[in-house]
């Protein structure tokens, strides 16, 4: 009877596992979401990278006020 009811368990949790599998409008939805907030902080990235117009903005800032002490 204990191994008729954990078969029964196995086969139930195994037919969940591959409903979750299946893509619903939330799954879409997620994912899409996970899709643009990667964009975004790619975006970000970018502006604020080791090359970006923030960082230059900083190195431009930098040298007026270097160039303000030493003049």
């Amino acid at each position: 009877m204990r191994n008729k009811l954990l078969s029964v368990l196995a086969v139930v949790a195994l037919g969940l596992g591959l409903a979750a599998c299946h893509q619903g409008p939330a799954q879409n939805a997620g994912e899409a979401v996970d899709h643009a907030a990667t964009q975004a902080s790619n975006a970000v990235g970018n502006a604020t990278g080791a090359n970006g117009p923030v960082e230059k903005a900083g190195q431009k800032v930098d040298n007026a006020v270097y160039n303000a002490k030493h003049s």
